[in-house]
């Protein structure tokens, strides 16, 4: 079990670290990361072919999924949700 978690962390983090993810929450302990930290992550402004514009509206699936693995990975190390 210890293996798989560690293979899951290491993907998470270069799957965040290519999300832009890693520019605000860093290296910080997941017990440090709250909603508001999380929310920060998919509100970023993001380029598009219009613009700029928050990550979440622009590249919905893309924020999705960065959300459900940002709560996989609190669920898995704290036993608690993010957001619901």
């Amino acid at each position: 079990m210890a293996d798989t978690k560690k293979v899951f962390n290491s993907l998470f983090l270069c799957a965040i670290k290519l999300l832009r993810v890693y520019p605000i929450i860093g290296e910080l302990p997941v017990t440090s990361i709250d909603t508001g930290l999380v929310l920060e992550v998919l509100q970023q402004p993001v380029d598009t072919p219009k613009g700029k514009a928050p990550f979440w509206n622009s590249k919905a699936e893309t924020a999705g999924r960065v959300r459900g693995r940002m709560v996989c990975l609190a669920q898995q190390q704290m036993h608690l949700v993010i957001i619901a």
